[in-house]
């Protein structure tokens, strides 16, 4: 197994390593890239044919002023070297010499080059089998828009940026039935690469074929951190879901997601926002019995008798499914107990007729 402290003395840190490899490289015919870039590129390189053994083991006996075997070379070095090849370079790398063949047989070398492709996650093991069906997954997508949308939606940041960077794939798709690659990461809850796509100018209000943005699934799927960040960048808080017309904060009530809903109250959502029914936030976390919820909203100022269309309020409609901490603590509050809807029922009514109701 690769170890670190294997390496030969004169090459114990990064700094001589990287050196090393880069002078060594560009007398193989191995491309190499500075660890600055490597972070932010996909890196290929041509195959390391017998001619680059030939040429490092050349250049080596040049240096050294006699013969040198290329399996000399410190483990570190051929780590390094190995890790900047593409995957199809590292398959051929393994027929050279028992050294290279031990190193990318090694666990943790894959784990180094699947942080390298893709970055996180972080805990995926064993690294040579993640590597390869990350790696066979990405070539399957044929365009390279869906290859940006793959690569956000596991999380590869990395790949993110490459495909970006050297606008491999579009920040914005022109297409309205494909997804945005904000939206996306927005809808998975990545904070690092809904940052990093604001940074490169992504809309922040750009709608899905349904005509839901970026906030507004974020909100559904309760991703704290996304929803700040796009309300920091300026995100519209009242773009409504077109099919229902649900706002941010109605979706995020009816899912219960209390956490943004404090962070929508605090950036001013219109409380009393109504969906296409006339339902509105308060309404649709009572009629779900969401008790933390709906203290959230009342705390907050939300209208306790505010109707739905057929003139059901928030206490009847909480009596009727058999809410009990719901109607408790709205009455507590002062709801009327005489509302009555359209039909003339009134909330003590209903809950004494449904099978559900309060007892």
């Amino acid at each position: 197994m690769y170890r670190a402290g294997d390496c030969k003395a004169g090459l114990s840190s990064s700094t001589q390593v990287q050196a090393s490899t880069s002078k060594l490289a560009s007398h193989s015919g191995l491309k190499t890239h500075s660890p600055k870039r490597s972070a932010e590129k996909l890196h290929l390189a041509k195959v390391p044919s017998p001619h680059h053994v030939q040429a490092v083991n050349a250049y080596l006996a040049v240096e050294a002023g006699q013969g040198w075997n290329i399996e000399l070379l410190p483990v570190e070095l051929l780590f390094q070297i190995l890790g900047l090849l593409s995957v199809k370079d590292i398959k051929n790398s393994r027929k050279v010499n028992k050294s290279w063949w031990n190193i990318t047989g090694d666990d943790d070398f894959w784990k180094h080059v699947y942080s390298r492709y893709f970055g996180g996650p972080a805990d995926t093991q064993p690294w040579s089998a993640a590597f390869q069906r990350s790696y066979k997954a990405y070539k399957k997508q044929a365009r390279k828009s869906l290859r940006l949308l793959w690569a956000i939606r596991n999380s590869h940041i990395k790949l993110v940026k490459h495909l970006v960077i050297t606008k491999t794939a579009p920040v914005e798709s022109k297409k309205q039935k494909l997804t945005s690659p904000l939206y996306a990461a927005a809808q998975v809850g990545s904070r690092d690469i809904a940052a990093f796509l604001i940074k490169c100018e992504a809309n922040v209000n750009a709608q899905s074929s349904d005509s839901s943005t970026s906030l507004y699934i974020a909100c559904q799927n309760g991703h704290k951190e996304v929803v700040e960040l796009l309300l920091t960048a300026g995100a519209n808080i009242e773009a409504k879901f077109s099919r229902e017309s649900y706002t941010p904060l109605y979706i995020a009530a009816q899912n219960g997601k209390v956490d943004v809903l404090h962070l929508l109250i605090k950036a001013g959502a219109d409380l009393e926002a109504s969906c296409a029914s006339g339902s509105t936030a308060l309404y649709i976390a009572a009629q779900q019995g969401r008790l933390d919820v709906v203290r959230t909203l009342v705390d907050a100022g939300a209208q306790i008798e505010a109707r739905y269309r057929s003139g059901f309020t928030p206490l009847y409609v909480s009596s009727r499914n058999g809410c009990t901490e719901v109607v408790k603590y709205l009455l507590s509050k002062g709801a009327n107990v005489e509302a009555h809807d359209g039909d003339g029922s009134s909330s003590a009514y209903v809950a004494s007729q449904w099978p559900l109701g309060v007892r």
